[in-house]
């Protein structure tokens, strides 16, 4: 339920297509503490690779009000 306060760009040179889904976890501060490939991925290793990389370096609205760890995914849709 937090919005985003930073959002990597992201540069795909893996030169493939696909999907990748991942199992987040952040802290109150927003910041992205894990990332882990979810089964609902389509993508190829190099893809998971680069998004587990993105994903750690997003940025979430801080919440005093969060638990200390909340979980949720995100969705990386690559292409070229």
């Amino acid at each position: 339920g937090r919005r985003v306060q930073f959002t990597p760009s992201i540069d795909n040179n893996c030169n493939s297509v696909g999907k990748v889904v991942l199992e987040i976890t952040v802290d109150k501060s927003g910041k992205t503490i894990s990332a882990v490939n979810s089964k609902d991925s389509t993508a190829d290793n190099c893809l998971i690779e680069l998004a587990i990389k993105y994903a750690l370096k997003t940025k979430w609205k801080p919440s005093e009000t969060a638990p200390e760890k909340q979980f949720g995914k995100i969705t990386y849709n690559f292409s070229f």
